[in-house]
């Protein structure tokens, strides 16, 4: 396993930045113990599992016979993972560069940049949000 993987391939960005393909990226276990925790059937999680693994997200340690059903264990291929830039602007080259900012990226600022009380508009002085 890879301490950090680079993705830059847009299809796996995107199948990464799925917000129940996170969450099973960050609690992997078989599909059976996944499914019980996310509250998805053994089938949805599979389906989200294999996705992963078509990216090189996750791949196959072991599968298990139990009965007449396999149970597939994955797990993941780095202990996290950093999106490129370019993986997200290729696949949104179309739009321009201020649509894909406020389509994509979220601003967070410091409680210490809100001086004063907000005008009509929602924004303080400085023009935050607040």
């Amino acid at each position: 396993m890879f301490e950090v993987t680079v993705i830059e391939a847009p299809a796996a960005a995107e199948a990464s930045l799925d917000p129940m393909r996170a969450r099973l990226l960050a609690e992997l276990a078989s599909a059976t113990v996944l499914a019980a925790r996310v509250g998805l059937t053994r089938q949805k999680v599979n389906y989200h599992l294999r996705a992963l693994e078509r990216h090189g997200l996750v791949e196959l340690v072991e599968e298990r016979r139990k009965g007449n059903v396999t149970e597939r264990m994955t797990r993941a291929t780095a202990a996290s993972y950093v999106i490129s830039p370019t993986a997200l602007v290729n696949k949104y080259h179309d739009e321009t560069a201020e649509q894909w900012r406020d389509h994509h990226m979220i601003v967070a600022v410091h409680p210490s940049a809100h001086h004063g009380r907000p005008d009509a508009d929602g924004r303080n002085r400085e023009g935050v949000l607040t």
